[in-house]
């Protein structure tokens, strides 16, 4: 059986655990109704921190009060736990890096915020979040986990989350491999069977495409 997607990422197997027909509306680009600032504002957020470590030029960007606020909160929450846990430019860093792994044929592919290989060979990966810690978060990260053992050591791999509203940095305890992979197999074997049904969660209220579910409007 061919797979469906040239890839999945790490936001898509999470959008399919949470909703498999949430997934399939994002896979052939339904329009979304939300409201788009926050998701601007977090990529806006990303390209500053990116420019911070590469030295390019930031682009000017035009943000109303409430997203000027928050961006503000989160960069000053960057250079908190940039201070603290010495993760200032100029280290030998690797940011916005893209990194592939296949499973069953099917490529996981993840773009990894911040990356460094220290002296010892221990090799850290950061994922900065401009939001609330979710638990959509520990997946995210385990899967970048995976990701690395394709290519480092697994003992000296070190995941973080570093959730910069509240300037703080949390390493992700290890997960086995195969647990992960157990996760990411249930993932590609629901989308080659076709299982795209709604599931009904606490989230469907603030789901982009609520309008459109026959979940949300059943």
């Amino acid at each position: 059986m061919t797979f469906p997607y040239d890839h999945l990422s790490p936001s898509s197997i999470n959008r399919y655990l949470q909703c498999p027909l949430k997934f399939l509306y994002e896979k052939e680009g339904k329009e979304k109704r939300w409201d788009d600032r926050y998701a601007v504002t977090g990529g806006y957020i990303h390209h500053n921190i990116e420019c911070a470590y590469t030295g390019d030029l930031v682009n000017a960007m035009q943000l109303d009060s409430e997203m000027e606020k928050r961006f503000n909160e989160s960069l000053l929450g960057w250079r908190r736990i940039i201070r603290r846990h010495g993760l200032e430019p100029d280290k030998g860093e690797t940011v916005e890096c893209t990194k592939t792994r296949t499973i069953d044929g099917v490529t996981v592919l993840g773009r990894i915020d911040y990356m460094r290989t220290e002296k010892d060979g221990q090799l850290m990966i950061v994922d900065w979040k401009s939001g609330s810690k979710t638990d959509n978060d520990i997946l995210q990260l385990r899967i970048y986990q995976w990701l690395a053992e394709g290519w480092h050591d697994p003992s000296k791999i070190n995941v973080f989350g570093a959730y910069l509203r509240d300037g703080t940095l949390e390493r992700i305890p290890y997960t086995s491999s195969a647990h992960i992979e157990i996760v990411l197999r249930k993932v590609i074997d629901g989308i080659n069977k076709g299982v795209f049904a709604p599931t009904k969660t606490k989230e469907c209220g603030r789901c982009e495409y609520r309008y459109d579910c026959e979940g949300w409007t059943c």
